[in-house]
């Protein structure tokens, strides 16, 4: 009889204890999903299509038409290929540098949607440590940004000798680091 009771009990609470566990088996105990890594944007190299003189400048981010009217008037528009700024931005990045041969200009974008950012990183290859300067303007079409997003605009010098080993970088101003 004693035992009658037990069962009983055992019945009304086993449904209770079940729900309970699966409740705290579903929940998750961290303050959300884990904060995502930049990602690597697809780009398109267009530096060989911008044949005119794009001396002076620094760092550019063109979203619209009319942005890029404005720069072409500022230059000879003739030598600026047709872009579609609904669906495309275009990014330019100054990347003077120095060596014995044409430097290697490598460039990696990044979207960071935690910090709303697209970082444009340029790494710059100068071949030897002649004292030729080479000027240089780099030009990519990534797709269109999100209007609240910024540009980060980082570069990088490193210097290749004849052993094809690094032996230095430079910051963007060309001063040693």
């Amino acid at each position: 009889m004693l035992w009658d009771g037990v069962e009983m009990n055992v019945k009304k609470v086993l449904p209770g204890l079940l729900i309970i566990f699966l409740a705290s088996a579903c929940h998750n105990n961290s303050a959300g999903p884990p904060p995502e890594e930049p990602r690597s944007v697809p780009f398109t190299f267009l530096t060989e299509d911008f044949t005119c003189n794009s001396m002076g400048l620094r760092n550019l981010v063109i979203n619209s038409q009319a942005e890029y009217d404005s720069f072409a008037i500022k230059s000879d528009s003739a030598c600026h290929p047709s872009i579609d700024f609904t669906h495309f931005t275009l990014l330019g990045q100054n990347g003077n540098a120095g060596g014995c041969d044409f430097p290697e200009y490598l460039p990696t974008v990044l979207e960071d949607d935690k910090n709303g950012q697209v970082l444009f990183k340029l790494l710059i290859v100068e071949h030897g440590r002649c004292d030729a300067g080479f000027i240089g303007y780099i030009w990519i079409l990534i797709p269109k940004m999100p209007p609240s997003y910024t540009v980060v605009f980082q570069e990088e010098t490193v210097i290749v000798d004849v052993g094809n080993s690094p032996s230095g970088a430079h910051d963007s101003a060309g001063g040693r680091r």
